[in-house]
């Protein structure tokens, strides 16, 4: 709703982005819906309440009510409700592969899990840029120079102080001095900086409490749509444009085919996208070389679709978030979002310094908490609102 509400306020011309799941597969087993997969790859859950006669979407409403008080990590609280069968189920559906489930609380897992199932329920109003999500970049970089604004790219900032009444940012070239600061950068990231600014803030016990969780997406350029020929027809195995192939060998996770195409007809495929322990294998790989990278897509590829792929990609393009796409609490730590969001809105009592992102806002990666986080941030410094903002 907000992101929809960002891109009309930006003139952003977009397309309904009906996405749906069409193919899983998990431990070599094949199905058209996680539901089906829960019987062929895992039927020991036919025996547990609450997934012996659930549907996997109904499981994780479930769950997402269920006491957490006497659980340290969502992995245990998962494992306790489910079995550890059916934890690994949820978790290559609603979770994080790797050690990042033991990492984090309960609490902020579940109210991730509500995000995610509404969103899987909300798919319908789904909608992407006409010209791609770079698009949104685009627009945004122009509102802010309309305003005269300045926009350094290739900046690191490298210290942020209070010096009387005036904040001193450093970056690698510049000095900039400001009445407010806004800080926009996930925990991680923020880390970095130095100075006494940026000490008061990360010294925090909320600042202490949040977990950043990982995240890698990939995409490739085909000559043609290869997964949609006339052998992935005979096989059965074809995928058209927005039909999800969901899956959790070789850590590809989701992969997509795009709406439109190019010259020529070349085609584009979301080849991977993937959070927790499997981002950080991919993103490895990618420290090494892309060429890495490229090489073990084409296995995990083929592997998915049972076939040898029959071109080489014209280009790739990957994205690790190794700071974090993801956020929630670890364990021990008990804030509540209102306690989190009221402490972000202002961090520093008595100075202009604001924590604006979805790391400070909810738990979770979604673009709307960002949106609103930003509102929050001008409400408290500017006394201002985004007008636009449905409510």
């Amino acid at each position: 709703m907000y992101s929809r509400a960002l891109v009309q306020q930006l003139s952003v011309h977009a397309e309904k982005w009906n996405k749906h799941v069409y193919r899983v597969e998990a431990c070599g087993v094949y199905a058209n819906s996680f539901d089906s997969l829960k019987s062929k790859a895992y039927p020991s859950l036919l025996d547990r309440p609450p997934t012996n006669n659930s549907t996997v979407v109904k499981t994780a409403e479930i769950i997402a009510n269920r006491g957490t008080n006497e659980f340290s990590t969502a992995r245990k609280f998962l494992s306790s409700c489910l079995s550890p069968a059916g934890a690994k189920l949820m978790e290559g559906t609603y979770g994080f592969t790797g050690g990042y489930m033991q990492a984090i609380n309960p609490k902020s897992y579940q109210t991730y899990l509500k995000e995610a199932v509404a969103d899987r329920w909300a798919k319908d109003y789904d909608a992407r840029p006409v010209r791609g999500m770079s698009e949104i970049i685009e627009k945004l970089s122009l509102k802010v120079r309309s305003f005269h604004g300045k926009i350094y790219l290739q900046e690191l900032v490298t210290s942020l102080c209070k010096e009387g009444n005036k904040f001193v940012l450093q970056t690698t070239n510049l000095i900039v001095q400001a009445n407010k600061t806004v800080l926009t950068a996930g925990p991680a990231a923020i880390r970095k900086i130095t100075g006494d600014v940026i000490q008061n803030v990360t010294n925090h016990v909320i600042f202490k409490s949040i977990v950043s969780v990982p995240a890698f997406h990939g995409a490739a350029v085909y000559h043609t749509a290869w997964w949609n020929d006339f052998i992935a027809v005979q096989m059965n195995n074809s995928l058209q444009p927005l039909q999800i192939f969901a899956s959790s060998s070789n850590c590809l996770g989701i992969t997509l085919p795009y709406r439109r195409t190019g010259p020529n007809g070349r085609a584009v495929l979301h080849t991977i996208a993937n959070n927790g322990g499997c981002s950080d294998k991919w993103g490895s790989l990618l420290k090494i070389s892309k060429d890495a990278v490229d090489k073990e897509m084409k296995r995990a590829l083929e592997y998915k679709f049972q076939r040898t792929i029959p071109e080489e990609p014209l280009d790739t393009v990957y994205k690790y978030w190794e700071e974090g796409f993801w956020y929630f609490q670890k364990p021990g730590a008990n804030f509540s979002l209102s306690e989190i969001r009221h402490w972000a809105k202002r961090p520093l009592p008595g100075n202009d310094v604001f924590l604006v992102g979805k790391a400070f806002y909810n738990f979770g990666g979604w673009l709307q908490d960002s949106i609103l986080s930003t509102n929050e941030a001008l409400k408290e410094g500017w006394n201002f609102t985004l007008s636009w903002l449905p409510y």
